[in-house]
């Protein structure tokens, strides 16, 4: 291991207990929101790990000092690729959690493909061609989370047949509620996770 073992211990404290706890801190997540926009490229360095390799994922602390988190979903599956203690990495921000920041490596060798969301590419060009940047499309909420503001919303074609699934998140007390359907804008294609962002227009 690198760095000093106070240091270390210091990290781990970092990364257990209350700190990995999730609350409703409106204010923090608008914060970190606001500063490190879902789908923007962060930078940060692994820490040490106070779970065993192979287990649970990775928490990183980013170069703004924000507590970051790659789960082990997002990691490859033999452990022995995943990224060392101390690695510089970039990755593109998931979601946003109280106190947390969840990540994607960006570097294709500290991930598996087959472990995320990922569609064909040429599925994933149809979907942008759909729902191009700054394009206005209806809309419905099937999944919402309390604990960070932010729902799962159903996009699809008026005869209902083409559909994909986009990520919006709300201030505090406006979340809708599931089944609402209203009109969003497009606000992000993500290419390296496939995910589209959208804002409510209203």
């Amino acid at each position: 291991m690198r760095g000093s073992s106070g240091a270390a211990s210091g990290i781990r404290e970092r990364f257990s207990g209350h700190h990995w706890r999730v609350s409703n801190d409106a204010d923090r997540l608008a914060d970190a929101r606001r500063r490190m926009p879902e789908g923007s490229t962060v930078r940060g360095r692994i820490a040490e790990s106070p779970w065993r390799p192979g287990m649970t994922g990775l928490p990183v602390i980013l170069d703004s000092g924000d507590q970051g988190f790659v789960d082990v979903l997002s990691l490859p599956r033999s452990a022995d690729k995943w990224p060392s203690e101390e690695d510089s990495l970039e990755f593109e921000v998931l979601q946003h959690r109280v106190g947390q920041v969840r990540l994607w490596p960006l570097d294709p060798a500290h991930h598996d493909a087959e472990h995320h969301w990922r569609v064909a590419p040429d599925e994933w060009e149809s979907v942008k061609a759909r729902l191009p940047l700054g394009s206005v499309v209806q809309g419905t909420v099937t999944q919402s989370f309390t604990s960070n503001q932010e729902a799962f919303v159903r996009l699809c074609d008026v005869d209902g047949t083409e559909c994909w699934t986009a990520v919006a998140s709300w201030a505090a007390d406006k979340l809708p509620d599931v089944g609402a359907t209203s009109t969003y804008v497009v606000t992000g294609l993500l290419d390296s996770t496939q995910r589209v962002l959208i804002a409510a227009t209203t």
